[in-house]
């Protein structure tokens, strides 16, 4: 199935600020100068905040001030909403939120609530907001305009175009020309009519009139989804997704979103679902789950490598009530993967990139009882350069794993393996804001990074030194950028490794995730000899784990 445009829309978590149940404390409750020292509870479902606190609350509160947050995690988003709503009916709870992080179709449920406080009465102003998309603020305010949600990770929709198709049927690639193209509903069927009847009916601008679903069912809601009564409400917003959707029937591919055909299935017929993780049950490995996804089948084909690493009912489960084998694309990263960390030829080199050094430590552990030359780049290579004795300004830097980068440096010589590092690197007054914006940058020496400027990049002699290291190897593993290669002046770095190993003979690996985007982004795809389709699945079979997709097949 040939697709034009597809309207694209992030799931993404808004920041509420909780609550008009949540009554001042008593004055014995307060210290001396009137500072609250209650825990100060954020309510989540996952770790992403916590590593965000960690990182960023010690530069501008006090130790005392942070030691005082208390991280709730509920630890599963299907139940998520049901706790929360518990809990703000029992506002003498010892864990009452003060933060709570929502998903984005929940905003406006708790914005409509009367249970949430207003930016403004927390001293946050207009100005303080003022950079923040229009989407954002409108999804986290009210009818009046108050905002009472500030997101912390969040995008707009966008339209995901094909640049080839836009060309042939639409004329321009520009991204002006195309956004005027599409300016209006009434301008989205005229194009859709249009792309239809050039291409006789194999090309659409939209798969189906349920990927605009999120525009209106989420974004544009103005209301919550029921009212006090528990009825379902229906406004403006939902009415012209339903009336857009009629004047699409044809101008798409007829999805089926809410359809039960499946029950009709014949044989030589494809289902393909809804995404699973929205099933409940579904990341706890739930045997109902599994067994009701079994009942659908004869056998049960795993070809999705990007969640072999997971033990979801999707990816392992269903085998233990199906035959389960890989199909091409699991048995092709097996195969190729497996070689080169079982029975490499050799020199076998290595390159791991990426910010943390926590994120790699087993992955740098395995490796060195298997490389020739272990090539360490990235935002991890200023821990190392800090064990090495080195002061690495204001760049990124775990102190608590310098001990283990001194084990690390130990063990590769110890094992005659060549591990090498940046020796000059790119450095700026701090990172770019926006990340893809202009930047000044100078290149010292990986020993003489100043005390007020951040490593961003490695250096010119760092790119020649890493690449001639690739141009001897055999086989050579790449996972992790060099440097911040969103922003074109730090993506040199990132650049010369993926040319290094675009050039190189070598049989060529690179792991999913950003070292992966980097090599399709820069146009070297087609000459590395396998790109992973998995991010964290190719890193922990670097680790030398077991991923539970793949262990539960009978046929690898």
């Amino acid at each position: 199935m040939k697709k034009f445009l597809t309207m694209l829309l992030a799931l993404v978590m808004a920041l509420s600020l909780v609550a008009c149940g949540q009554t001042e404390q008593p004055d014995a409750d307060k210290d001396a100068e009137g500072t609250s020292t209650d825990p100060f509870y954020i309510w989540t479902w996952n770790t992403d905040y916590q590593k965000i606190l960690d990182e960023v609350l010690p530069k501008y509160l006090s130790e005392e001030q942070v030691s005082r947050i208390q991280i709730v995690n509920v630890g599963d988003s299907n139940i998520y909403q049901d706790k929360i709503d518990a809990i703000l009916a029992d506002p003498s709870n010892e864990q009452y939120p003060d933060i709570m992080l929502l998903e984005v179709g929940y905003v406006q449920k708790y914005v409509q609530s009367g249970q949430l406080m207003k930016a403004a009465d927390l001293g946050i102003t207009a100005e303080d907001m003022s950079n923040m998309y229009d989407y954002n603020l409108k999804l986290g305010s009210d009818a009046n305009g108050d905002a009472y949600a500030l997101f912390w990770q969040a995008t707009p929709g966008c339209w995901q175009i094909r640049t080839d198709l836009a060309e042939k049927y639409m004329g321009t690639t520009d991204p002006a020309e195309l956004q005027e193209k599409l300016s209006t509903w009434d301008k989205v069927i005229e194009v859709s009519k249009s792309v239809n009847e050039q291409s006789g009916g194999k090309v659409k601008l939209l798969s189906g009139a349920d990927d605009l679903k999120y525009v209106f069912c989420n974004g544009a809601r103005t209301s919550a989804w029921y009212d006090a009564d528990d009825n379902i409400v229906i406004d403006d917003a939902v009415k012209t997704y339903f009336e857009l959707s009629k004047k699409l029937d044809g101008l798409t591919f007829d999805t089926k979103m809410w359809s039960t055909d499946w029950a009709a299935l014949k044989d030589g017929d494809v289902m393909l679902l809804e995404n699973t993780r929205f099933e409940k049950g579904e990341t706890k490995n739930d045997p109902e789950l599994s067994k009701a996804l079994a009942s659908l089948a004869d056998v049960f084909v795993n070809d999705a490598f990007g969640t072999a690493h997971r033990a979801h009912s999707s990816t392992a489960g269903v085998a233990d009530y199906l035959p389960a084998v890989s199909g091409f694309l699991v048995q092709k990263e097996v195969s190729i993967m497996g070689k080169a960390l079982s029975d490499p030829e050799r020199p076998f080199v290595a390159v791991l990139g990426g910010a943390k050094v926590s994120d790699k430590l087993n992955v740098i552990n395995n490796l060195l009882e298997k490389v020739d030359t272990l090539i360490i780049g990235g935002g991890m290579a200023y821990t190392f350069l800090a064990a090495k004795g080195y002061a690495v300004g204001k760049s990124l830097l775990d102190e608590s794993k310098i001990d283990y980068c001194k084990d690390m440096m130990a063990k590769a010589e110890a094992k005659g393996v060549k591990l090498l590092l940046p020796v000059d690197v790119v450095v700026a007054d701090s990172f770019p804001d926006p990340i893809d914006g202009p930047i000044d940058v100078t290149t010292v020496d990986a020993a003489a990074i100043p005390a007020d400027k951040e490593g961003l990049d490695i250096g010119e002699k760092t790119c020649a030194l890493f690449a001639s290291a690739v141009k001897d190897a055999k086989t050579v593993v790449w996972n992790g950028p060099m440097g911040v290669f969103e922003n074109p002046t730090l993506a040199k770095g990132t650049i010369a490794m993926a040319q290094a190993l675009a050039d190189s003979s070598a049989t060529t690996i690179v792991g999913g995730g950003d070292s992966a985007a980097a090599c399709e982004q820069l146009g070297f795809a087609d000459k590395i000899t396998h790109i992973s389709t998995g991010g964290g699945a190719s890193l922990e079979f670097l680790e030398g784990l077991e991923l539970p997709g793949i262990a539960c097949l009978e046929d690898k």
